[in-house]
């Protein structure tokens, strides 16, 4: 077989589970996350889909010849090459993505919580700058406030605390927006960074139902 058509071949394979894994729901907490992981899966399609076309145009409108392998060798090599193009193309930028999407929303909530550690436990003389500092903090991160379902609590937090004649809420109402975030730190920081978090069984059964079915050929 000749290496263009195991090229090929491999990177049909690698277009296909792409377009099941962009069609197959993801659920995660941000939708900027959502997003940003379609984009990265959009380009890895065109990419297996350029190679596809690349590959068909030289081999059988130029009729460009390459090395020329062996049946059994190129059965061998076909899985090989799939799965470090799936890694190279697909795998690898997702899961670089969410680590760094991850690390972000870490930092993010680790500012929170220091800035409701001050807005709470802070001095009278200066609550009312580091409310207005809250106020700021929000504004600059309001995805992610709303996506992670903060916006009800922090909102609440600044009407109770601009009534109030230290500018402080309720403490049990302070303990409760601790417990919210000290729960949203917790989730960030054990959050892992899947790139199929509901496909990763289809895909497992794929690679090794094919990987099965190629070895069986080998050993005719």
């Amino acid at each position: 077989m000749d290496t263009l058509l195991i090229l090929f071949w491999a990177s049909f394979c690698n277009l296909f589970i792409s377009l099941i894994a962009i069609e197959f729901p993801a659920i995660y907490p941000r939708t900027h996350i959502k997003n940003g992981a379609k984009k990265r899966q959009i380009v890895s399609i065109v990419i297996f889909l350029m190679i596809c076309i690349i590959t068909f145009l030289l081999y059988t409108l130029l009729k460009i010849k390459t090395l020329f392998l062996e049946v059994k060798i190129a059965v061998m090599l076909l899985p090989v090459l799939s799965c470090i193009l799936f890694s190279l193309c697909l795998y690898y930028p997702l899961m670089r993505f969410l680590v760094r999407k991850n690390i972000e929303d870490s930092q993010t909530v680790d500012l929170l919580l220091e800035q409701i550690f001050k807005c709470s436990f802070g001095n009278a003389s200066t609550n009312k700058n580091e409310l207005k500092m809250l106020e700021k903090f929000i504004c600059d991160n309001n995805k992610f406030v709303t996506q992670y379902g903060m916006s009800i609590y922090l909102s609440e937090y600044i009407k109770q605390a601009q009534y109030s004649v230290n500018s402080k809420p309720d403490e049990k109402f302070i303990h409760c927006v601790l417990d919210r975030c000290n729960q949203l730190k917790h989730d960030i920081d054990n959050f892992s960074p899947i790139p199929f978090p509901n496909i990763g069984l289809i895909l497992s059964f794929v690679f090794s139902t094919s990987l099965t079915v190629l070895l069986s050929i080998l050993s005719l």
